[in-house]
């Protein structure tokens, strides 16, 4: 997949490698030059997580801002 033409995008490029189906690797060029390589293995598709693990307690001294 390329950026086409887009200027404000974070990344330049970004390719996706799968085999039967499951990503394998992701490579990616930033707008830098930079380019960063991910590997996957042991990838879980939907797994059932518990509710617990997406809470979030702020840290002392911050502000929290809600609606």
């Amino acid at each position: 997949m390329k950026n086409q033409g887009a200027s404000d995008g974070t990344f330049k490029s970004v390719r996706m490698g799968f085999k039967s189906g499951e990503l394998l690797r992701m490579d990616m060029e930033d707008n830098f030059g930079q380019h960063t390589t991910l590997t996957f293995s042991g990838l879980q598709k939907n797994p059932k997580l518990p509710a617990s693990r997406f809470s979030f307690t702020p840290p002392k001294g911050v502000d929290v801002l809600a609606e």
